[in-house]
């Protein structure tokens, strides 16, 4: 059985990747994409029954979590060819 993941961080629009994305199974390849530019995104990626621990952890500064939400954030893109 596969199991759900939800992705807790910012919404990237140019790479397809909403907040709080909902994947079954294997991840897109265009959320690959972005986890090969921007690790921290895949670090976001939690089962679904943590979603309401990894919110919280989220707002918290000092946490790992807001940590990486503020690395997606500041993220320097690759300009798309």
């Amino acid at each position: 059985m596969n199991e759900q993941v939800i992705y807790c961080g910012p919404a990237i629009p140019r790479g397809g990747l909403g907040a709080f994305a909902v994947f079954i199974g294997p991840l897109p390849e265009n959320v690959k994409k972005l986890i090969a530019q921007c690790p921290e995104i895949g670090r976001l990626i939690v089962p679904i029954d943590r979603l309401a621990v990894t919110r919280a952890a989220l707002g918290k500064k000092g946490t790992e979590e807001h940590r990486l939400y503020e690395a997606v954030k500041k993220h320097k893109w690759e300009v798309a060819e």
